[in-house]
């Protein structure tokens, strides 16, 4: 019987087929959960204890659900609007949704936003190096050349390579030692509540202190409350690896948007409880002596425990680089119509490796505050893609869910029909060529979709938009203003 074979072990000892998929379904759902989790975790958790200690837990906290509960709606509508579309990527939806300037725009967008991850890995892989050199061997690098040795001679060799197969498998390290990285700071906290004193040095003790809130008055303390949602709620983003999910995963187009789903949510609650404990056990172990690299708190400490451990989180973080550079430099090659595979698209490439690596040097070694860096470019470019795009998703998911309804696709043939017959009276004659009369129908798709939008719901979009408008602007000043400060 069929329903037999189906549940019970074959008598060669081959799995089942129900439990074949069963275990390719876990394993799928694994692997998902832990690629999520490592575009979520990176440099960025090393700035949280900071925010903590400069904030205070309530309002800490505050963000943190905020941050939580605003990225689970967004990214909610943004899955579902790839699935509608059929997105190849975050541009393509873009694309597919506003046209193709707004795709320019996202990834300008991206570019920029990555840029500041790039500039915040190399000051977390120098200040690594720095520390473990002082403490282990008791000599003092100069940070601008090690910062400049990194950036030249470790990380644009990386970035010339052309297959970054082997680099993508070293990296999977840095989850591991993330876990690793956490899990120590935990026990750290405990091993030290009864004295309440990290450590000494100079005479002086680094006491555990967590304020409640900020050490400024209720007005200032507002403005510290918006300057940090931008950078903390795109610590919980992963958007642009959603469509690749929907893309490569193994099964049904539904089901795999099922597993996306779900990787997302347990993703989520993985890095949260990550956040949790590096930020608030972290921050009150370190007190004021917290710093905005976290790692480098541990420097007066003379740990050797954590020396190493910040080095091999440097040795990541100079891998990772390239990776980071990778998907920019194959937008860039491919906007002048070349392949990075081919000699001309790589000669090009070059140029744009060259380019970059010189420009997040250049600022670099002049600022070491990466959760200001953090907060500058989680701004500008943060607004487009955390905000902005995903609140016309919200707006538009019902229009896209029922666009291949019989009377969404007669009026689509009607508009395109009407394109047509103007362009057939203006042949010979008409400026209009094939692929402007592709372009004027889609634009004209775009439109009949938001105009069937319900005001009330373009409303609370648009309001939506402009409140994370002003926060980013916020955001954009407040930190542009502690970059100012450290150079007082």
């Amino acid at each position: 019987d069929s329903n037999i074979l189906h549940n019970t072990k074959l008598d060669d000892g081959e799995t089942p087929l129900s439990v074949q998929r069963t275990t390719k379904t876990k394993s799928q759902m694994s692997s998902a959960v832990f690629t999520m989790f490592s575009q979520m975790m990176g440099s960025s958790i090393l700035a949280f204890p900071f925010v903590v200690q400069k904030l205070g837990w309530v309002l800490t906290s505050l963000v943190l659900i905020h941050s939580v509960v605003m990225v689970l709606v967004s990214v909610h509508y943004y899955l579902y609007a790839c699935y509608y579309t059929k997105a190849q990527s975050y541009s393509d939806l873009v694309t597919k949704l506003l046209g193709k300037t707004a795709g320019k725009l996202l990834d300008a967008s991206l570019q920029l936003y990555y840029y500041g991850y790039m500039v915040a890995y190399i000051i977390v892989s120098s200040n690594g190096i720095v520390t473990f050199v002082l403490n282990v061997f008791n000599y003092q690098l100069n940070t601008y050349i090690t910062k400049t040795v990194i950036t030249l001679f470790i990380m644009l060799p990386l970035c010339f390579l052309k297959s970054l197969k082997q680099l993508s498998l070293i990296s999977t390290f840095a989850g591991m030692i993330i876990f690793v990285f956490v899990f120590s700071i935990i026990a750290y906290f405990f091993i030290h509540l009864d004295t309440r004193i990290l450590c000494s040095y100079d005479g002086n003790d680094i006491e555990y202190h967590l304020p409640s809130f900020p050490n400024a008055d209720s007005m200032q303390s507002l403005l510290f409350f918006l300057m940090y949602i931008p950078s903390v709620f795109g610590s919980f983003t992963a958007f642009p690896v959603v469509p690749r999910f929907l893309k490569e995963l193994q099964g049904s187009y539904s089901h795999r948007k099922e597993t996306t789903e779900k990787a997302i949510y347990w993703s989520m609650v993985f890095v949260v409880l990550c956040y949790l404990a590096v930020g608030y056990l972290g921050a009150c172990m370190f007190g004021t002596h917290t710093e905005q690299n976290f790692m480098k708190s541990f420097t007066p400490c003379k740990d050797l425990y954590f020396d190493v451990v910040s080095l091999f989180y440097s040795v990541v973080v100079m891998i990772n680089f390239p990776l980071v550079l990778y998907p920019l430099k194959t937008s860039l090659v491919q906007s002048f119509h070349e392949e990075i595979e081919t000699k001309r698209g790589y000669k090009i490439s070059i140029w744009v490796d060259l380019f970059f690596v010189a420009a997040t040097l250049v600022f670099a070694l002049f600022v070491e505050a990466i959760v200001s860096i953090f907060g500058i470019f989680a701004s500008i470019a943060g607004f487009v893609f955390y905000f902005l795009m995903p609140c016309y998703c919200f707006m538009v998911i019902k229009q896209l869910s029922q666009r291949d309804a019989p009377k969404q696709n007669e009026h689509a043939g009607l508009v395109e029909a009407d394109l047509q017959i103007k362009s057939r009276k203006h042949e010979g004659s008409s400026d209009l060529s094939a692929d402007s009369v592709q372009h004027e129908a889609k634009k004209e798709k775009e439109r009949s979709m938001y105009q069937k939008v319900p005001r009330g719901r373009r409303a609370a979009g648009w309001v939506v938009i402009a409140i994370y408008g002003v926060i980013c602007a916020v955001g954009f000043v407040m930190n542009i203003i502690d970059v100012v400060e450290l150079f007082k």
